[in-house]
């Protein structure tokens, strides 16, 4: 189980944050190579977020943690159908370590073209 340590909180302990996608959640969404993201509007399963950086998925392994989706590392120019993995993201860390990678608890599927990536 992928946990990521977050700030700490007033009484000093850790709070977490799963990175890794629900098992309900990683049924839904297709294998790596399964959906084209070339000329298709494919489903985004997971939205992860750090300050201006956002990673949608629409493909995972959950055997590598391996994903597939559209990464916007804070420079929406240079944003781009990538691989990005649990582990990537995990090591991300802003703020002296206060802040890093979120997944949106609340994310609904969607159309790519309805998450307002670009």
């Amino acid at each position: 189980m992928a946990v990521k340590k977050r700030s700490k909180g007033r009484s000093g302990a850790g709070v977490l944050m799963k990175l890794e996608p629900t098992r309900e959640i990683a049924r839904r969404i297709p294998a790596i190579g399964g959906v084209s993201a070339r000329g298709s509007d494919p489903t985004i399963y997971i939205h992860y977020f750090c300050m201006d950086c956002d990673w949608w998925v629409a493909e995972y392994d959950p055997e590598t943690g391996r994903m597939f989706g559209f990464a916007n590392r804070g420079i929406p120019k240079f944003a781009k159908w990538t691989y990005f993995s649990i582990r990537e993201l995990e090591s991300v860390s802003v703020l002296g370590g206060l802040m890093g990678v979120e997944r949106e608890l609340h994310w609904e599927p969607k159309q790519f073209s309805k998450c307002g990536a670009v």
